[in-house]
């Protein structure tokens, strides 16, 4: 069924994006609710409405109160939650204060929310530290590329980390990095032998490793397989159905 276009709203960051959306909606025949305003904190007063349905195009480290707040018991929202490695949608029904589903199998990512019009928040990062040492890993390159519920696992893991692709200087060999704010990074390449090359403690790996080794026990779990809960004191966490193992987010 299509809600008709006066029932839904339709809010935004850039007013220019408003505008030009109001124009081509009406050029269709539509003609929606549209309003300015960062939606993370919240609509506009004069939008004092409960929501059957929200969903998000954008990403958001966990979901915001207000959205809760917004939407009537039994209503769903669907959005991106990026947790640094890797995000994903996940689908919730709201109850009360509280919001639980979990993450879809179809998987879909969204660009990260924007707290105005031009700018995304910017991450503070330690300067990396120097190279320790190279050892042999159980885990490579192209096993993190090639399943995304592991990376989605990683994430659930190692909160704040992010993963990115390195080139050598001297040589340009590409390696995949997994690095956290305080400076300490783990690479391994893309291609040749298997290993890794940590900078700071190798603790960072290992648990990298830890997690293959029961993703890999677990039967391979896809992302549907993984719960996501809301609190109502802000608290977030995802939870592997079949094990009932949780992580804080």
């Amino acid at each position: 069924m299509t809600t008709p276009p006066h029932l839904s709203t339709h809010p935004t960051v850039d007013p220019e994006l408003i505008s030009t959306a109001r124009t081509r909606l009406a050029q269709l025949g539509y003609e929606p609710h549209l309003t300015t305003c960062d939606a993370r904190e919240g609509l506009p007063a004069r939008d004092d409405v409960t929501f059957d349905r929200i969903i998000a195009t954008c990403s958001v480290p966990r979901i915001p109160a207000a959205w809760i707040e917004r939407t009537r018991d039994g209503g769903l929202i669907l959005t991106d939650i990026a947790l640094g490695i890797e995000g994903g949608l996940v689908r919730v029904r709201v109850d009360g204060e509280r919001a639980c589903g979990s993450f879809t199998s179809t998987g879909g990512r969204f660009m990260a929310a924007r707290g105005n019009a031009a700018t995304y928040p910017v991450k503070d990062r330690a300067p990396y530290e120097p190279a320790t040492d190279t050892r042999p890993t159980t885990v490579t390159a192209q096993d993190i590329r090639e399943h995304y519920s592991f990376r989605l696992l990683l994430a659930f893991q190692l909160p704040g980390a992010e993963l990115v692709y390195h080139a050598d200087a001297d040589t340009g060999a590409m390696a995949l990095q997994l690095q956290q704010p305080d400076g300490t990074w783990a690479r391994t390449p893309l291609a040749g032998a298997s290993t890794v090359t940590y900078g700071g403690s190798p603790e960072l790996w290992q648990r990298v490793q830890e997690a293959w080794q029961w993703w890999n026990e677990q039967g391979r779990p896809a992302q549907h397989r993984f719960g996501y809960r809301r609190d109502p004191d802000g608290s977030a966490h995802v939870q592997h159905i079949s094990s009932r193992r949780r992580w804080a987010l």
